[in-house]
C-alpha cells in the first residue's frame, strides 16, 4: 500500500514538472531541500506581492486550499530523469557542464496540497560567472486537469 501511494506522489511530481517545461532546461541531478520554515502563512503574507495591485492573485484562495501547517521539510533526493520529458537535460557534473554552458537550474521537489490540485516549487539558477540571480517559489494550480502558474514569489535576490 505504501509503495503504491509513493508511486502516486512521484507521478504527480513528474506530471507537474513535465507540464511546465516548454524549453530546454539544464537541471541539476538532485532535488534541493526546501525548508519548512519558509512555508509559513506569515512568509506568504509578507512576500505575496511586492506592490499589491488588483491583478495580484488572491492569497486567501491559495491559503484556503493549501494547508501549510501539514507540510514537512523536503530533503535532497535524486531526480528520476527517466520520468521527465526530453526538455530536461541532466547536469551531473557542474565543472563539465560549465565548459559548454553558462547556467543550469536547481529545483526543489514539488510540494502538493492534500487534494493534489495546488503545488509549490522552489527554483533558482546557477551561473558560471558571478551575475545577479534570484530564487523563486512558484505556485501552480491544477484546473481542468492542467497545471497553470498561479503566482510567483521572489524568495531571494543576489
Amino acid at each position: 500500500m505504501f509503495l503504491l501511494f509513493s508511486n502516486i506522489i512521484l507521478s504527480q511530481e513528474y506530471e507537474l514538472l513535465n507540464s511546465i517545461s516548454c524549453k530546454t532546461t539544464y537541471l541539476f541531478k538532485d532535488f534541493e531541500s526546501l525548508d519548512k520554515k519558509v512555508l509559513s502563512i506569515s512568509f506568504f503574507k509578507e512576500n505575496w506581492s511586492f506592490v499589491p495591485t488588483d491583478k495580484s492573485p488572491n492569497i486567501d484562495l491559495f491559503l484556503k486550499n493549501f494547508d501549510l501547517s501539514s507540510l514537512s521539510s523536503s530533503q535532497p533526493s535524486a531526480i528520476d530523469f527517466k520520468a521527465l520529458n526530453k526538455n530536461y537535460i541532466k547536469v551531473a557534473n557542474v565543472d563539465v557542464h560549465f565548459k559548454q554552458h553558462s547556467s543550469y537550474s536547481v529545483f526543489s521537489k514539488p510540494v502538493f496540497n492534500l487534494d493534489k490540485n495546488w503545488a509549490l516549487l522552489y527554483r533558482h539558477n546557477v551561473f558560471s560567472n558571478d551575475v545577479g540571480n534570484t530564487g523563486d517559489i512558484y505556485i501552480y494550480r491544477k484546473v481542468n486537469d492542467k497545471w497553470t502558474l498561479y503566482h510567483t514569489i521572489n524568495f531571494w535576490i543576489s
